[in-house]
């Protein structure tokens, strides 16, 4: 259901999703679905018309994803950015440390 392991299903009762159809069997009637590959495709789509639109200088917002020891990545809409430790004040990584 994403591309990063997902628990409990039940949350997906009666919602509508998209998904790509892998497989059909028209003998036995059926059809295989991918929700991850659909997710997928669409990641590296949107990685790809970032990369075009991004430049230098340019100021975006962004979601914070990860925080490690050397900086904080950040998701620019489709590609993930490391905002380096040395780039920041003391005070705005303790911010985002403490989220």
């Amino acid at each position: 259901m994403d591309t990063q392991r997902v628990m409990g299903f039940d949350q997906f009762v009666g919602q509508e999703v998209v998904c790509k159809i892998l497989k059909v069997n028209k003998k036995r009637g059926n059809v295989i679905l991918s929700r991850r590959k659909y997710l997928e495709e669409q990641r590296l789509e949107d990685k790809k018309n970032a990369l075009e639109t991004v430049a230098e200088n340019q100021v975006l917002e962004g979601t914070v994803k990860n925080i490690t020891s050397y900086g904080v990545f950040v998701d620019i809409g489709g590609i993930d950015g490391l905002l380096h430790i040395t780039d920041m004040s003391w005070e705005e990584y303790l911010t985002l440390a403490n989220l």
